[in-house]
Order: structure tokens, then C-alpha cells, then sequence
């Protein structure tokens, strides 16, 4: 199995934070031959709520696609739209189990332990708010299209298509209220921990005042860095 990309590894660090576990590229044997691979698989067993994850990039480093209310009018069905693919892994979530069994957590999750199943796309297009609800639509019509063998009624799993930016927004969220003393030795968790420990200091041995400096320096050379400065 290769190593997850940097791109995978933004929702499993949101999921792991949120306590669940984590397993990155796992693969499975497609029924005509050949390997594919699920980028993230997280389960929280205390509520019993499986998330399948898909993380993609498409293009130059600092391309996004929009799909707004002009897309939509040309393409009324976002998963039409897609043409780079990012929504296969809808049609291959019949191999997540064999014989019943969650393949990923062998040996422990029974399909019918399973109450909630979130399918998630991580990735550069931007979905508008005006079109989000028929985005979600369309990618509920593919999955009651490819019927796959799932442990829970269709019209009850809960789809999210969201970026990698808002994931890391979130992150930094759940990190700066998590307060956690060591560091979490999962790169995108700690890059999101000191990016936090200067622009929300706690500075020590200084004069009154001394943290808002600090933030405020701070923060003008990440947003100077960014170009937004």
C-alpha cells in the first residue's frame, strides 16, 4: 500500500481529532480484475458512524473549480459535470464489505452495528450555496443508480462535499479548544498546532499586552505570506 497523500491525510486528521479511527488507502480487488482504493475510512465505534472519505486535487497548484449557478444551469447534475472522475468511488462502495464484514476493520464491525454512513468528497470544487442541495441530490441519484450493498437505508446516509480548506479551517477549530499539552505526531494536526501557538499565544515571561503583539506580528506575516497582506 503507498503512502497517503498530503490531501488524504487533511480529513484524516479532522476525523482522527474527532476520535475515530483512521485507515488511509485501503484497497480491495474490483470484480473484473485490477486494485482500487478507498483514501480514508473512518469509524467511531461509540456511535457506530462510518464515514468513507474521497480526497482529490485536480490541477495546477492553485487551481479551483467552481460550481456555481452558471455550472448548474449548464450541468444540472454535478456528477455530469465531473469529468475528471472524483465520484467513482460512489460506484465501488459494494467492496467496503465481504460477506457482511467491514473489510477495512476486519475482525470487529458487522455490517448491521453500522447506524450512520457519511460519504464524503474532499476536494478543489467549490460548490456555491445556491446549488449545494442539488449538488447533494445528483450524488444521491448515482448512489441509489449503482445500488451497492450497504448497511443502512439510502435515503438515510448523509453525503458532504466540502474542501480541503474547510476541513483545515474546522481542524484549526477543534485544535485551539483542544488544548492538548503534547504534540498529536500527525504532521497536519501539529502544523495546525503551531500555526495556533502565534496567532492565539500564551506569552510567557513578558510585559502586559505582550500576546497581542505577538498575534498581531503574526498574523501580518501569514497573511503578507499568503499575498493577502
Amino acid at each position: 500500500m503507498s503512502e497517503a497523500m498530503t490531501v488524504e491525510t487533511i480529513p484524516e486528521a479532522f476525523w482522527m481529532l474527532k476520535g475515530y479511527w483512521t485507515k488511509t488507502r485501503v484497497p480491495y480487488k474490483k470484480d473484473k480484475g485490477g486494485w482500487g482504493d478507498f483514501d480514508l475510512i473512518a469509524y467511531d465505534p461509540s456511535s457506530r458512524h462510518l464515514v468513507v472519505a474521497e480526497s482529490k486535487a485536480r490541477g495546477s497548484a492553485r487551481s479551483v473549480w467552481m460550481f456555481g449557478e452558471a455550472a448548474h444551469k449548464s450541468y444540472p447534475d454535478i456528477t455530469k459535470w465531473d469529468d475528471a472522475g472524483y465520484f467513482d468511488f460512489i460506484k465501488d462502495l459494494k467492496y467496503l464489505w465481504n460477506d457482511g464484514v467491514l473489510f477495512a476493520f476486519k475482525g470487529y464491525e458487522k455490517t448491521e452495528r453500522i447506524k450512520r454512513l457519511t460519504l464524503q468528497l474532499v476536494s478543489n470544487y467549490l460548490i456555491s450555496k445556491e446549488v449545494y442541495d442539488n449538488a447533494i441530490d445528483s450524488v444521491k441519484k448515482l448512489l441509489q443508480k449503482t445500488k451497492p450493498q450497504l448497511p443502512i437505508p439510502l435515503k438515510s446516509i448523509e453525503i458532504d462535499l466540502t474542501t480541503h480548506i474547510d476541513i483545515f479551517c474546522n481542524i484549526l477549530k477543534l485544535v485551539r479548544t483542544h488544548e492538548q499539552g503534547r504534540r498529536y505526531g500527525h504532521p497536519v494536526l501539529d502544523i495546525a498546532r503551531e500555526l495556533l501557538r502565534y496567532l492565539q499565544p500564551k506569552v510567557k515571561e513578558a510585559g502586559r499586552g505582550a500576546s497581542k503583539e505577538v498575534q498581531e506580528m503574526y498574523r501580518d506575516k501569514l497573511l503578507s505570506a499568503l499575498g493577502l497582506g
